[in-house]
């Protein structure tokens, strides 16, 4: 997230040269002028003749109109010279390290965020930006640690509470992750986005009831919300509600024709109701949109229960070209190989398949049914 970058100080230098009158105030952003008229009266000053603090104050300005208008080569040449002047500004760090991050260049970042970090302490934004770039490190407890410095000094950020709660789900503190998320609603009472993310977030973690609260106020607060629908959707499945996920489902698709995800999540609805044909249409698409390895071993299943062994087999066979070391393919292989009495190759696959989850279930009594010891 950028970080809101508080306006520098007055340019009160007197020019020389071709500067217009109203130059430093536009410059500064005074009037929220459009960022390219902001540019150009910085440039007018720093080609004036601006000097010291001012010619820095007039480079960290353009580089923040460039930054908006996404010139990020220009905007971190800016921010070099202003660092190059005054080391210790804190919007040059802070803005600079945004640059880097936007750019996956996360060590850059991260020394530069550092430094926004000391050189103020107490503005949330360096602490905030420098969590997100742990984040996108896979550093999580260092993240953590960041956000708890931006919630010790704006206790109702939503953005910080978010990504925190994100951050504890992934370290497995979940009582601390329902407790942000808990909070989030109580800042953020009439976000439609925050139920929704809490609401998928409780389709992982439980109560699954609550899951669906979540993302009945999300809709109530925007009819128009059509991921609410699909998180919703999902959330149904899973209590076993499947006809009502169809409604929901539906609505999605009737939106957005090519949504392969709301394909599939119907496609198991309409399976999980014994509606093998509906099913099977709706996997067709979602593999015509999405061919995951995931859509084509539930195709395959429904091939299974309509009996077509041999179409069943290809699309599990698909799904492993895919991924390997998928389990649940690897046993639906080894039961449709037995289905045809390709008894060695079933055999093969349920062992390939306990050889990656020694508990699996399906492979253990594929075997049992081969009459062979594990």
């Amino acid at each position: 997230m950028l970080g809101r970058i508080l306006a520098a100080a007055a340019l009160c230098a007197a020019f020389a040269g071709a500067a217009r009158a109203d130059d430093a105030a536009l410059c500064k952003g005074d009037g929220n002028p459009a960022a390219a008229a902001r540019a150009a009266a910085c440039t007018r000053l720093i080609e004036a003749g601006a000097a010291g603090a001012a010619l820095a104050d007039a480079h960290l300005n353009r580089g923040r109109a460039l930054q908006g208008m996404g010139e990020s080569a220009r905007a971190l040449a800016d921010y070099d010279r202003v660092i190059a002047l005054d080391p210790a500004n804190f919007f040059a760090h802070n803005n600079r390290g945004i640059l880097h991050l936007d750019a996956k260049r996360f060590q850059q970042a991260l020394a530069d965020l550092t430094r926004a970090t000391e050189l103020a302490p107490g503005d949330f934004r360096g602490w905030l930006n420098r969590a997100a770039v742990y984040l996108e490190l896979k550093q999580y407890e260092p993240a953590v640690a960041d956000y708890d410095r931006v919630l010790a000094i704006n206790p109702r950020l939503p953005v910080a509470l978010m990504r925190r709660a994100g951050a504890l789900s992934l370290l497995g503190q979940m009582e601390r992750a329902r407790a942000d998320f808990d909070r989030l609603v109580e800042v953020e009472p009439n976000s439609a986005m925050v139920y929704r993310v809490r609401g998928v977030w409780r389709i992982e973690n439980g109560p699954l009831e609550g899951a669906v609260a979540d993302l009945d106020r999300a809709i109530a607060l925007d009819p128009a919300f059509l991921h609410a629908y699909y998180q919703r959707g999902r959330a149904l499945i899973r209590l076993g509600q499947s006809a009502r996920a169809i409604t929901d489902l539906d609505h999605v698709i009737a939106a957005e024709p090519r949504n392969a995800a709301a394909y599939f999540q119907r496609g198991l609805a309409q399976y999980n109701l014994g509606r093998y044909d509906l099913a099977l249409a709706d996997y067709d698409r979602a593999v015509e949109f999405d061919p995951t390895a995931e859509t084509l071993n539930n195709r395959g299943r429904v091939h299974f229960e309509r009996r077509n062994f041999e179409l069943a087999l290809a699309d599990y066979d698909r799904a492993l070209t895919l991924d390997a070391k998928f389990v649940v393919a690897l046993g639906n292989c080894g039961w449709a190989l037995l289905r045809l009495g390709r008894r060695a190759e079933a055999e093969r696959d349920f062992r390939a398949a306990l050889a990656l989850r020694p508990d699996f279930r399906p492979a253990v009594e594929g075997l049992a049914q081969l009459g062979v010891q594990r």
